[in-house]
């Protein structure tokens, strides 16, 4: 993915073209205003070349890419996470998993602000939280795409027994273990890039998977896992929209993933599936 600047027109209506954006899988950071120039920092999908947007949307006037900023992640945190105060997102568990019992890990996570994806201010974070409760005690889990590594943490809240948390971003990967180091949950708790996951992950026991990554993405992502598909018993995924519901079924038929749950929230949704063994 590559990481450009929107510049919209004057007249458009940012949080609109922010949705349109996101449907079309583009993955968003924050939003500036520089004068009369409205701009949204974000990724292009990589099936998706810059003329393709500029064609499709009138309201994207130009498209640069980015250049190397210094971003200030807690005054971004601050503005669009959820639960944010001094200086920390936080992040309560019984807001998932009401009658969660007393565990090793404090039902209260926080998070340092910072480049990975995950500080709750979008809908599919939460969607995963809400399904994964279930499935994830007393399993060993592969959260893929951790980004700020809110899942993996939440995952070892919940009970699971331990954590590996891959990224193909290296700043994500170490705003992860930071958060990891923050809540004490390091010695349980990895994050690696995808190809070093085999040496940290048990052997011989089954994996629940955590996607939250839009429906492209989850393809290459599964892809890049090789032997360590045959391990994954259950696949906890989001960023799939209502209306491509039917197509990202068929897609996971192929796999062998057998839906076993499902949940729709402001037009986004999230499944649970089971996988299919020979």
């Amino acid at each position: 993915m590559h990481e450009v600047v929107f510049h919209l027109m004057k007249s458009a209506d940012l949080e609109v073209v922010w949705q349109i954006l996101e449907r079309r899988g583009c993955q968003l950071l924050y939003s500036v205003q520089e004068n009369d120039d409205q701009q949204i920092v974000g990724y292009l999908p990589q099936e998706v070349n810059v003329d393709t947007i500029l064609q499709e949307y009138n309201f994207v006037r130009a498209i640069t890419f980015a250049p190397l900023l210094t971003i200030d992640w807690e005054a971004q945190w601050a503005e669009h996470g959820l639960g944010y105060r001094d200086g920390y997102l936080h992040v309560d568990l019984r807001d998932y998993v009401p009658e969660i019992s007393q565990q090793r890990w404090p039902h209260l996570l926080k998070l340092k602000p910072g480049p990975g994806f995950g500080d709750l201010s979008h809908v599919t974070t939460r969607l995963v939280l809400k399904l994964m409760s279930k499935y994830v005690a007393k399993q060993y889990v592969l959260d893929v795409g951790c980004g700020s590594g809110v899942l993996s943490l939440a995952a070892l809240g919940m009970g699971a027994t331990a954590v590996c948390g891959i990224d193909i971003d290296e700043q994500a990967l170490e705003h992860a273990t930071l958060n990891g180091r923050l809540n004490e949950m390091q010695e349980l708790l990895t994050f690696v890039l995808p190809k070093e996951c085999k040496y940290w992950l048990s052997p011989h026991e089954p994996l629940v998977a955590l996607m939250n990554m839009i429906q492209t993405e989850q393809t290459q992502a599964w892809k890049s896992l090789g032997s360590i598909q045959q391990r994954v018993a259950w696949i906890i995924t989001s960023g799939v929209l209502q209306e491509e519901r039917e197509e990202y079924l068929r897609r996971c038929k192929r796999w062998g993933w057998h839906l076993i749950e499902e949940k729709e929230e402001s037009g986004w949704l999230g499944f649970v599936f089971k996988m299919a063994r020979k």
